[in-house]
């Protein structure tokens, strides 16, 4: 079992993704049965230190919001960051990012990510 790096060492603090073959993107990615609309999830893998490291990157409408990455041989997203607009790391966390869909009614309009940072389409 690896553990995972610290990506801001890999990606220099910018989440660049040169040497990464992309493997799988979702668009309306759901977390727990639930699609939340805009939310696109891209995968890429890369080995590092002779182990393959999987790498989710989220966009919501377009923009970067987290990535969460793990080794193949491990737990998956054993770590996660957010991002900021222009995609660097904002603030490395450990384990899976815990995501909570936004609601109106019975439609989703955005999400929750950490209990701490809010995404949406518009105003609940």
């Amino acid at each position: 079992m690896h553990t995972p790096p610290d990506l801001s060492g890999l990606f220099k603090g910018t989440l660049t993704l040169a040497g990464w073959e992309q493997h799988t993107v979702r668009d309306n990615y759901a977390y727990n049965g639930i699609p939340i609309p805009a939310l696109r999830q891209e995968v890429y893998k890369r080995e590092v230190d002779g182990a393959l490291l999987s790498t989710g990157v989220f966009y919501y409408n377009n923009t970067p919001a987290y990535v969460a990455w793990g080794f193949e041989d491990a737990a998956l997203c054993s770590m996660h960051a957010t991002l900021s607009p222009q995609g660097a790391l904002v603030e490395v966390r450990v384990g899976c990012p815990e995501v909570a869909p936004i609601l109106d009614g019975e439609t989703v309009v955005g999400f929750v990510l950490d209990n701490k940072e809010r995404w949406e389409l518009k105003e609940v």
